[in-house]
């Protein structure tokens, strides 16, 4: 792990992952820049170049859930606290996956912002969010994602995990929990739930590659590029919810990043097309302070 100064600020650049905490705008602006310009010849899969708007568009573009390194989330955390930044002004982080609400678990920030340049994805995030807000554990926030309950499920099974999580998602679909949670998001929410993911969430594990509650690191075989910990094949990209691990952890994770929730003001800001953007696109409202930035695998 490196450390750059410049003009009094620090760059943090994890194994794999850039992570910069800032005290000025503008030098937060050149540090993404260097990074998008690190990139910004490389061929494309399709064979187009980088540097031009991303096509990410709809509800097909979404992503549900994670499938990004959980030693890396966890080097990261650990990383930020060593080097004095779990505290900070303003948080930003494209929606993504929403790997970044397992960081917040460590970092306290005054203001969060999450950027996409999907809209669906904006309101997929918001969705999550809410869900997180109306349920009170672990347990009650996956058994709403998949009208499926978790804690009886627990009882009589023990702790779900990827090694029973077939045995719970053959468990019936609770019609009820289903229509009581689209009824409490957002409208945009309840038209995903009701629509694309209603039927997901009715299927068997066995069907289903991008809707797991629990991630199956068996099925990782190659490292990631940090080599802190696996990753699937890409041609597989198995994604999960994480339940156990990260903010799901424990009640007492959960708890924490809900409380941070409820008492931080959140933005959103959609049709960020993040390598051709300004800084004042990514974040609109700067406090002045420091800043970090969650620079994901965007590209």
């Amino acid at each position: 792990m490196g450390k750059a100064e410049e003009g009094g600020s620090r760059t943090i650049r994890g194994l794999g992952r850039p992570l910069a905490a800032v005290p000025l705008l503008a030098v937060l602006a050149k540090i993404v820049k260097d990074v998008v310009l690190q990139i910004i010849d490389k061929p494309h899969a399709s064979g187009e170049r980088f540097g031009r708007s991303f096509q990410f568009n709809g509800v097909k573009h979404v992503y549900w859930a994670s499938d990004d390194a959980h030693g890396e989330l966890l080097h990261a955390s650990l990383t930020l606290m060593r080097a004095g930044f779990a505290e900070v002004d303003d948080f930003v982080s494209v929606v993504g996956s929403l790997s970044a609400l397992h960081l917040l678990v460590a970092v306290r920030p005054k203001r969060i912002t999450f950027f996409d340049i999907n809209a669906a994805a904006i309101t997929w995030g918001k969705t999550v969010i809410e869900l997180i807000l109306m349920s009170s554990s672990p347990q009650e926030y996956i058994s709403r994602l998949f009208a499926r309950d978790v804690r009886g499920f627990e009882l009589s099974r023990g702790r779900l995990t990827y090694a029973n999580m077939e045995e719970f998602m053959s468990l019936p679909f609770n019609e009820s929990s289903w229509s009581d949670t689209c009824s409490r998001v957002n409208e945009g929410g309840r038209q995903i739930l009701q629509g694309p993911l209603s039927y997901i969430s009715r299927m068997s594990i066995k069907g289903l590659r991008a809707w797991v509650p629990c991630e199956d690191r068996s099925r990782f075989y190659f490292y990631t590029r940090s080599r802190l910990g696996g990753q699937p094949f890409s041609g597989y990209n198995p994604v999960s919810f994480r339940y156990g691990e990260g903010f799901l952890s424990s009640q007492w994770t959960f708890d924490r990043l809900r409380s941070l929730l409820r008492e931080v003001p959140v933005d959103w800001v959609e049709g960020v097309d993040f390598p051709l953007a300004q800084p004042g696109e990514v974040l609109p409202r700067p406090s002045g302070g420091r800043t970090l930035v969650l620079v994901m695998d965007m590209f």
